[in-house]
């Protein structure tokens, strides 16, 4: 989803007017606003499957308060659009977002797994697939 907010925020880098007062910058920052708001909530599920039952509330605050964090600063930076070249303010939403894609893509897969409850079993889940990957060994 980040993927393709980054790839709209570039898109809107062109200078094509599409029909009326609607530009293709204009749609392209729209979409990619859709495609933000959709992996933010993606972020909120995967986040709580990730975190041990007992750590939940505290690392879905540090979270939340990363967010608000964002919500505070991205007006702030939008404003920019009329001062800088908007080339510039796009290519740091779309920036902001490849980066954050690239760094989902590290996070590992849960599918079929169960929610820890404890620190000690999120170690434990993670030896283990250390160990089938190990197993499994480098492929090519």
């Amino acid at each position: 989803m980040l993927a393709l907010a980054g790839a709209c925020f570039l898109l809107g880098m062109l200078d094509v007017k599409v029909f009326g007062d609607w530009t293709a910058s204009r749609i392209a920052c729209v979409a990619g606003s859709v495609f933000v708001a959709s992996a933010f909530a993606c972020t909120y599920l995967i986040t709580a499957e990730l975190a041990p039952t007992s750590h939940r509330g505290m690392i879905l605050s540090a979270c939340s308060g990363s967010a608000r964090i964002g919500s505070f600063v991205g007006p702030f930076i939008a404003l920019l659009y009329n001062v800088l070249d908007r080339r510039i303010v796009l290519a740091i939403f779309a920036g902001m977002a490849v980066l954050c894609g690239g760094m989902f893509s590290l996070l590992p897969d849960t599918t079929g797994k169960s929610i820890p409850d404890t620190p000690d079993e999120m170690r434990r889940n993670r030896e283990a697939v250390r160990e089938e990957e190990e197993e499994e060994g480098p492929t090519a």
